[in-house]
């Protein structure tokens, strides 16, 4: 027997283009990455916390986000993301789920 679950969660991001940071975060995404639209850059913002949370450098832009509003520490990359489905403490998303029909 074979089932699939769906995984789902929304977040949304907030990020002034004009700031520094922002700026800087994109150049770097720009020079690691070989995409170049700043919704590539988003996307892969969201793959990377959807797996290893929001406390984690985001490499390809050399830089974390801001979660809910709270800060990080160091070296913020002008992006925050905001969602009702987040676990502060272990700084992780969570995600509903459904099971999806498998049909031949």
């Amino acid at each position: 027997m074979e089932k699939q679950v769906e995984i789902i969660t929304t977040i949304h991001f907030n990020y002034d283009p004009n700031s520094i940071e922002f700026r800087i975060s994109f150049e770097n995404y720009k020079n690691n990455v070989n995409a170049i639209t700043k919704d590539d850059m988003l996307q892969d913002i969201a793959k990377h916390i959807g797996k290893y949370g929001t406390d984690t450098l985001i490499e390809s832009i050399g830089g974390y986000i801001s979660v809910n509003g709270q800060m990080p520490i160091d070296n913020w990359s002008g992006i925050n993301v905001t969602t009702q489905q987040y676990d502060a403490i272990n700084c992780k998303l969570n995600f509903d789920s459904r099971l999806m029909d498998n049909k031949p």
